[in-house]
């Protein structure tokens, strides 16, 4: 009797972890597509926090020096602006956070989106290409991440999702349904 009640509490920790997708290929891919867009965005923030220890803001070479097209004048304007680097900064380091945790996914994914959308329009018209350039390959990764919730495959929603504490409680379950 003791190993089957192990053997049930193992298969419980296994369907938190994988949500009964552990020989899914879907899952597997969407967690490999999670850690290295993960990596790619707390490595950006990162080295914008290593840039602002070594006394420089961030975003004020971009911002003033990259920037094209019809939205130059704007963005030139946000150049040197402190809250406007520290929401790129930690807007990028955040994001990275969440996706690679898979913690709050959707929250992580929207703002993936919404990043990567200021800076496309700040790079107009696109250069090598007349309308797709790495934002767009990114915004619609983001787009995927927001409707396949990859969290809950080895991420940290599906473990919150289907642990006892949210299932007892109506309100978290659905908050974590929304966010994550």
């Amino acid at each position: 009797m003791g190993d089957n009640q192990s053997e049930t509490s193992h298969k419980t920790l296994r369907d938190k972890l994988f949500g009964g997708n552990l020989k899914s290929g879907k899952g597997w891919s969407l967690f490999g597509m999670r850690l290295a867009i993960g990596f790619m965005f707390l490595w950006g923030g990162y080295e914008k926090i290593e840039a602002e220890l070594g006394g420089k803001l961030a975003t004020s070479g971009f911002l003033s020096h990259a920037v094209s097209g019809p939205f130059a004048v704007f963005f030139n304007g946000l150049a040197g602006n402190p809250v406007v680097d520290a929401l790129v900064v930690y807007g990028e380091l955040l994001i990275g956070i969440s996706i690679m945790l898979g913690i709050f996914t959707r929250v992580g994914a929207i703002s993936g989106i919404l990043i990567n959308f200021m800076f496309y329009i700040s790079q107009l018209p696109v250069q090598n290409n007349p309308i797709v350039n790495e934002y767009v390959v990114y915004m619609f990764v983001f787009l995927g991440m927001f409707f396949l919730v990859p969290g809950r495959f080895l991420g940290l929603d599906g473990i919150l999702q289907n642990s006892g504490f949210v299932e007892r409680r109506p309100i978290l379950r659905k908050i974590m349904t929304v966010v994550g």
